[in-house]
C-alpha cells in the first residue's frame, strides 16, 4: 500500500501567492483541520493537497475545503 501525505494550503482573497499551511499524515485530520482553519479566517480559500511519499512523486490537488 502506497502512502501519502495531506498538505493545507491557502490563498487570501486579496493575495495569488499560496500559503502552505500544515502537513498530515492521515487525510480525515487534514480535512477537519482545514475546515476549522477555513471556518476561523473566512477571507481564505483553503485547499487539499496530496503527494505520494517518494521522491518522484508530484504534488495532488484533492479539494477545496469549505468551512462548517
Amino acid at each position: 500500500m502506497k502512502q501519502c501525505f495531506y498538505i493545507i494550503a491557502y490563498y487570501l482573497h486579496d493575495d495569488s501567492d499560496l500559503n502552505l499551511q500544515k502537513i498530515f499524515l492521515q487525510e480525515d485530520q487534514a480535512i477537519k483541520y482545514g475546515r476549522k482553519f477555513a471556518t476561523k479566517y473566512r477571507n481564505t480559500n483553503v485547499n487539499l493537497y496530496k503527494q505520494l511519499i517518494a521522491t518522484t512523486a508530484t504534488v495532488e490537488f484533492v479539494k477545496v475545503l469549505k468551512p462548517f
